[in-house]
């Protein structure tokens, strides 16, 4: 089931024409090119997809406050965002020191909590981290050529379907 929520982390700014496309097509934030995550800019965000990747973007907004999120992509080539089981958290100043510290925060607090979201794993810095982190402590991934195949400038976040997984 899909559940789709309203975020509303730039007050006054124009509604981008990601937003635009999505809210004529259902509420949906995809795109074609899968290479790069869109990315909204817009005063409301739609997210769209599993309940749990839904509450995991309104709860990593409470606790770090406005956010840019990627979720559903019908058309994309990973299974996670077309089946609406991923989140993508945009890291601003991703290539700073405070970007990065922003990002290892937004990281730890999603290991903290990967049980209360049905986390299978995350993405981020080229790190692989599955949940429980106690089966297997990660590995560094392979160099897929750009900031964005290699997670430096957002986070993924995958969640097992409701009712399976292992968590």
């Amino acid at each position: 089931m899909s559940h789709t929520i309203t975020r509303r982390p730039i007050a006054g700014a124009a509604v981008s024409a990601v937003l635009a496309a999505a809210v004529l097509l259902g509420g949906c934030t995809s795109t074609d090119s899968v290479s790069e995550p869109p990315v909204s800019t817009s005063a409301e965000q739609i997210i769209t997809g599993d309940r749990a990747v839904v509450e995991l973007a309104q709860n990593l907004t409470a606790a770090f406050g406005p956010l840019e999120f990627s979720s559903l992509r019908p058309k994309d080539t990973i299974p996670e965002h077309r089946q609406g089981l991923a989140l993508d958290v945009m890291i601003p100043g991703w290539d700073t020191p405070a970007g990065q510290q922003r990002g290892d925060r937004i990281a730890a607090w999603i290991a903290e909590h990967a049980g209360d979201y049905r986390v299978s794993y995350t993405l981020w810095r080229q790190h692989y981290q599955p949940f429980p982190a106690t089966k297997y402590q990660g590995a560094m991934m392979e160099d897929r050529g750009s900031p964005t195949q290699n997670h430096l400038d957002h986070l993924h976040i995958t969640v097992h379907p409701a009712g399976g997984g292992d968590v």
